[in-house]
Formats: C-alpha cells, sequence, structure tokens
C-alpha cells in the first residue's frame, strides 16, 4: 500500500510542472475567449393542449374515457411539429422579414439589436431589399415567401439552410420543446444573444404550431368534407330525378294514392258484383212479375201502357233510379248520404204519384169498357184493383232495375278499363319507387357521413381552440448569467485532468523501467535490489559522487546479504541485456566498498580474464576451471546478454547473479525471453536486478533520503513517505 502511496505521489510530482503549465495556458486561453463573451438571453412559454380534458363535438360536458396512448402519441404529434423543418423555416421567414423591416443601424430595438442589424444588412442582396415593403408586413412576408420558394439558389434559402447565427436551421433548432411531466401542457424554451429575435422567436413558433396542426388536421378531414358534399349533391341530384321521374308519371297516369286507388277499386268491384247481382235478380223477378199480371189484366195493362202519364212517371223513376246507382257506386263519401236521400225522395214522390192517380186512371179506363164487370174481376175471381196495382209497382221495380242495371253494365266498362291501366302501372310504380328508395337511403348515408366528418372538422376546431398559452412568452430585460468564471475554473480543472489523463495512460502503456515498483510490475517474477544513479547537470551535480556512493553502500549490503556462509569463495555474475550498463563501474564500485568490509576480493572482466566465446568458458563447469586466486569474492563481469549466453553451471554455483538494466530501456518481449532464460539457467541460484541511470527519487527507495537535507526536501521526503504525522 505504501509503495502505491508513494508511486502515486512521485507520479503527480514528476509531471508537476506539466500540470501547472498546461492548466495555466489553458486558464489563460479560457479567459482570453470569454472576454467577449455575449450575453444570452432565455425566453420561455408554457402551451397547454387539452389533448386529454378538452371538450369533444356532442359531448359538452368533457366526459371521455382517455386513453394514455392516444394522450402520449398526440404529445408526441405535438413535439414533433414544433420542432420541423417547415415550421422552423416558416419561422425563419416572418423573424428575417421583421428585421429588415423594423431594424435600425443606429439604436436597438425590440425587433433586434443595432449590431446584428447592421451585420444582417450587410450581406443582404439589393433584390431581397427591394422585395421589403415599409406599409406593410404581409406584403413583405408574401414577397420573401414567392422569393424562396422561385429557386434553391435564393438568398434566403441559404440563410435558413447554412449557419446563419439567427435565422438558420441550426439555431433555431436550439428550440426546447418538452412535455412537463405526464400533464397535458408543453414548456418552450428558447436562448439566443439577440432579446428581440428571441422574444419574437417564440411568439412565431406558437402561432406557426397552431396554424400547422390547425392545416394538417383540417387538411385531411376538408378533403373528407369537401367529398362527401361532392357526393351528397350527386346523391341528392340522383334523387331529386327520381321523385321527378314518379311525379311526373303519376300526372300522366292521374295516380293520386296508388295503393288506396287501387283498394277502393277492389272495392268498388266488390259492390258492383254484389249490386249487379241484386239489381238482376230484381229485375228478372219484376219481369216476370210484370208478365204474369199483365197476363191476367191485359186489357187493362194495355191502357195503361199507353197512358202518357204512367209512362213519364215511369221514365222519371228509371232515371232517378239511375241517378241513384251512380251515386251509390260512387267512391267518394262526401255529401253521399244525404244525395242519396234526396234522390229517394224524389223517387218516393214519383210512386206516390203513380199510386196517387191510381184510382183516376183506373176509372177512366173502367169507364171506357163495355163491360165493366168483366174488366172489375179477373178470371180468378180477384179484383182488378189489386192485379193492376201489383202490375203497376213490378212495373216499378222493372225500371228501376233496367235503369240501375245499365248504370252497373256502364260502370263495369270503367272498372275493367282502370283495371287494365293499373296492372302495369303497379309495377313501374314499384320500380320507380324502389329506384327513390334506394337513392333516399344513399343520400340519407352520405348526410349522416358528412355530419360525421364535420363533427370532426368541429372537434378539430375545438381542439385547435383549446391550443392556449398558459405562461405567455415574456420580453427579456437582463440577460442570464454569462459564469465566465465558473468557464475558467471547469477549463482549470478540465485541462488538470486531461493532463493527468494523457500521462496515466501513458504510463500505463509505457514499458520503460524506470523505478522499482514499474519494472517489477513489467518483469514477471523480477526483484530489483539497488539503482545506481545517473549524472545530476544542473541543480544536484555536487551530489553526484556522493549519490553514488549511497547507491554502492545501499547496493552492496544488499548483496553481502546473498553470502553464504558456508562457502569459503564467493561467487558473483554480474551481466546485462544491453551493451555499456556500467558494469565495470559499478563492478569496481561494488569491490571497493566490499573489500572495505574486510574481504579480498577480484573483478574477472570478459575479454581480459576470459574469452566469452572459447570453449574453456562456455564448457566451464565453475570459475575454478578457468580462475584458480584465493580471494574472498570473485565478481565476473559477463559479457550482455545480446552478445553471448553464460554457461549456466556458474550461474547456478554462483551467491548472486545481478542483472543491469537501463532505467530508460523500453522492455520488449525479446527481453523478456532473455531475462527468462537467464533466469531458468541460474536454477536456485538468486537471480537480482539493479536499475542504472535512474532518477533521484528512484535511488531513495533503496537509500533513503538524499541530500542536501533542507527543511522542505525533509518535509516533502516524509509526505512521500506517508509520514504525515512524525
Amino acid at each position: 500500500m505504501n509503495n502505491i502511496i508513494y508511486s502515486t505521489l512521485r507520479f503527480f510530482s514528476k509531471i508537476k510542472w506539466w500540470i501547472i503549465f498546461g492548466a495555466l495556458f489553458a486558464t489563460v486561453m479560457a479567459f482570453a475567449f470569454t472576454r467577449k463573451l455575449s450575453p444570452k438571453y432565455e425566453v420561455s412559454a408554457v402551451l397547454y393542449t387539452g389533448v386529454a380534458s378538452g371538450v369533444e363535438f356532442g359531448n359538452l360536458s368533457g366526459n371521455t374515457t382517455i386513453s394514455y396512448t392516444a394522450v402520449n402519441n398526440s404529445m408526441e404529434t405535438f413535439l414533433n411539429i414544433l420542432i420541423s423543418k417547415e415550421t422552423l423555416k416558416n419561422v425563419s421567414l416572418r423573424l428575417f422579414t421583421q428585421s429588415l423591416m423594423y431594424g435600425d443601424p443606429n439604436r436597438d430595438t425590440k425587433y433586434i439589436l443595432a449590431k446584428n442589424y447592421r451585420a444582417l444588412y450587410s450581406h443582404v442582396p439589393q433584390e431581397v431589399k427591394d422585395l421589403i415593403d415599409k406599409d406593410s408586413e404581409e406584403r413583405s412576408l408574401a414577397n420573401i415567401t414567392a422569393y424562396d420558394n422561385s429557386s434553391t439558389s435564393s438568398y434566403t434559402y441559404g440563410l435558413f439552410n447554412y449557419n446563419d447565427p439567427f435565422f438558420s436551421n441550426g439555431a433555431l433548432s436550439r428550440i426546447e420543446a418538452e412535455r412537463i411531466k405526464d400533464s397535458e401542457m408543453l414548456r418552450i424554451k428558447y436562448m439566443l444573444t439577440d432579446p428581440g429575435l428571441a422574444y419574437y422567436t417564440m411568439l412565431f413558433i406558437v402561432d406557426e404550431f397552431k396554424s400547422r396542426y390547425r392545416n394538417l388536421k383540417f387538411g385531411e378531414v376538408d378533403n373528407l368534407v369537401q367529398m362527401y358534399e361532392k357526393e351528397l349533391a350527386k346523391a341528392k341530384d340522383s334523387l331529386s330525378a327520381a321523385e321527378d321521374s314518379l311525379m311526373h308519371y303519376n300526372i300522366k297516369h292521374r295516380i293520386i294514392n296508388y295503393p288506396e286507388e287501387t283498394k277502393q277499386l277492389a272495392i268498388l268491384n266488390s259492390d258492383y258484383e254484389t249490386e249487379v247481382t241484386h239489381v238482376r235478380v230484381n229485375m228478372v223477378t219484376s219481369k216476370v212479375e210484370v208478365d204474369m199480371l199483365g197476363s191476367k189484366i191485359e186489357r187493362f195493362s194495355s191502357q195503361l201502357k199507353k197512358n202518357l202519364s204512367f209512362l213519364n212517371h215511369l221514365s222519371v223513376i228509371g232515371e232517378l233510379s239511375e241517378h241513384r246507382t251512380k251515386i251509390l257506386m260512387d267512391t267518394v263519401s262526401e255529401g253521399k248520404k244525404d244525395r242519396l236521400q234526396e234522390i229517394d225522395m224524389k223517387i218516393r214522390s214519383a210512386e206516390n204519384e203513380i199510386h196517387s192517380n191510381y184510382d183516376e186512371n183506373l176509372g177512366i179506363l173502367l169507364g171506357k169498357s163495355r163491360d165493366i164487370t168483366e174488366q172489375k174481376y179477373s178470371k180468378e175471381g180477384v179484383p182488378s184493383s189489386d192485379y193492376v196495382k201489383q202490375w203497376i209497382d213490378a212495373n216499378i221495380t222493372y225500371e228501376k232495375s233496367k235503369s240501375e242495371l245499365n248504370v252497373l253494365n256502364s260502370l263495369k266498362n270503367n272498372i275493367d278499363s282502370n283495371y287494365l291501366a293499373f296492372s302495369p302501372v303497379g309495377t313501374t310504380l314499384s320500380r320507380r319507387e324502389r329506384k327513390v328508395s334506394m337513392a333516399e337511403r344513399n343520400y340519407l348515408e352520405i348526410f349522416n357521413d358528412l355530419n360525421d366528418a364535420k363533427g370532426r372538422m368541429k372537434n378539430i376546431q375545438l381542439s385547435s381552440a383549446s391550443l392556449k398559452m398558459v405562461t405567455p412568452p415574456i420580453f427579456p430585460i437582463a440577460s442570464l448569467p454569462m459564469h465566465r468564471m465558473r468557464i475558467i475554473i471547469l477549463v482549470l480543472l478540465g485541462s488538470v485532468i486531461f493532463i493527468i489523463g494523457v500521462f496515466l495512460i501513458m504510463f500505463f502503456l509505457d514499458r520503460s523501467l524506470t523505478d522499482k515498483m514499474k519494472t517489477e510490475y513489467i518483469i514477471r517474477d523480477a526483484k530489483v535490489i539497488g539503482a545506481y544513479p545517473k549524472d545530476s547537470l544542473l541543480k544536484y551535480r555536487m551530489y553526484n559522487t556522493q549519490y553514488k556512493d549511497m547507491s554502492i553502500h545501499a547496493l552492496s549490503n544488499a548483496v553481502m546479504n546473498f553470502f553464504d556462509s558456508v562457502r569459503k569463495k564467493h561467487y558473483i555474475n554480474i551481466t546485462s541485456i544491453e551493451k555499456h550498463e556500467r558494469k565495470e563501474e559499478i563492478a569496481q564500485a561494488l569491490a571497493n566498498y566490499i573489500m572495505n568490509a574486510g574481504f579480498s576480493v577480484k573483478i574477472l572482466l570478459a575479454g581480459e580474464d576470459f574469452i566469452s566465446d572459447s570453449r574453456d568458458y562456455i564448457a566451464a563447469g565453475s570459475v575454478s576451471e578457468f580462475y584458480e586466486g584465493e580471494e574472498d569474492v570473485v565478481i565476473i563481469i559477463h559479457p550482455s546478454c545480446k552478445e553471448s549466453s553464460i554457461p549456466s553451471s556458474m550461474l547456478r554455483n554462483s551467491d548472486l547473479n545481478m542483472l543491469l538494466l537501463n532505467a530508460s530501456m523500453v522492455w520488449s518481449e525479446a527481453n523478456q525471453i532473455m531475462y527468462e532464460n537467464l533466469l531458468r539457467n541460474s536454477a536456485g541460484a538468486p537471480l537480482r536486478l539493479c536499475l542504472v541511470d535512474t532518477d533521484r527519487y528512484v535511488l531513495e527507495t533503496f537509500a533513503g533520503m538524499l541530500p542536501p537535507y533542507t527543511a522542505y526536501r525533509k518535509f516533502i521526503y516524509k509526505i512521500m513517505q506517508s509520514g504525515y504525522s512524525a
């Protein structure tokens, strides 16, 4: 844990100047760039949609079942319409037109700041300026809209689709629209550096949203209404044509109420059949009676038949009976009863006239007879007056029946002609009435569909009317806080984090053997027992010798800990991966320190004391085979591992095998392979590492605090060693 803390502190100590100067540079740049930071003005509005609680046409109570899926879809539709490109395009044209009309290059207006107007006016072509009518904003907007639609290379087209800070799609796309939680209200916000443009942008976006929503909804329903109205007109024409055709047919055939007329015709025919039967029976009966009685009073009846008064009265009775029969068979019931009573009275009057004159007529007839007795009685001995009276009544009945039968016969012709006329009329009327009924049903269905479509249109009108601003936009007077200091602090912290992050990445990706912990992390199964510093060139160059002595002192103590007390002679093998790792310098310094401890030391150098590529060296089982000295400690300096290999028997029979590695070395896989071969050949003999040309702080890991011993350096050393309370 202490090593981790120490390495972390050492890491920050190493990059402290990068952090200081890098953060300082970023802070200065942030200060310079935010010096002319433009103030921003925020305008917001809250829009009530009424998609859930609005009143529908035909349901003024508003008590409807709420579909949350439909409400969510409607709110998503509202949001998409608000930020749609077409809506923003219309807002852009209105803002642009208004800015050109009411802007002033010398003073700020409520529509646009003077500096923004000057910047806008300077790059607007003259052909666009000529489209502005100072007397009418509507005409100016119409001119600009027509100009924009004329070509994709127009100025306004580029103004909206490129990078203008106020009128472009990118600028207006920064309008924020969101649903307030799960309510049916929308919050719209817009932030801009020009208060007038921000305010009118908010007004225009709400107006365009309402208009566009209404047009989208009305478009589909209005087309439906227009279609139904056209179809309804066609259906109405078809119905009128069918009705007119039926009317003209009725007029042509004199039909008022066909079912009633046919019913009356059937009743009339039935009455006719009944009446004609009755009349024929009466006529036959009366005729038989007249003939029979006439034969009994033959002379008298023949005389009576020549009587003009009798004949006239019979003619009157016949005419009246004929008239009565016509009235009786008439289907019109109005006044029928009164007329029949009147005719019956006339008939009875005529009959009474005949009977009242009976005695007079009879006396006259008898007075003219030569044999009164003969005429007074019939052959059967019945008084002739009784037969005459019966005969007169039979003649009256017969005359009535004959007249009635004449009327009934003529009525039969009418009935037959009516039957012939009404038979084909019924089929034709049914077909024409069916055509009228079908046309009427079609008309009513289309009429109902039209009413439904108009109801939907009314609902859309109601829903559009419910789009109201709960919180209307307010012209911004004060700008938002610019948070310049916050920006600078964030840049400072961000630059520090960025620099630390970069160096952390470099640290974890870097495979340089800079210190003990990193070396042991990179080289698997490795142990570092010492470090040898590089020469300081500036501040601490006076302490170079002292630093080396301290490093050799620590290294020598670590080396002598590996001496086996059983052995009389101790062998130390020194090698390296690369050439020129100061092996001779370190070996000599190490030998001097060991000799000061009372040991005799011999240094064997490859190339001078033995030949590293000779057979004797390669096949040697121990150092004694090519060197037979009596020294206590023998230090053998071998060539680098890249130049030649070290006999494994020599490595196994040594007290310590020490590998010198340069601290700036990048550890590669090839180096790892050579190290593993060396470790494997050493068998049980210890193999340790020593870092060469290290920084001062690496040496402090092994030798402790290095001079100079100032109070400040002592304090820093305690902190680095986690001695916070010492």
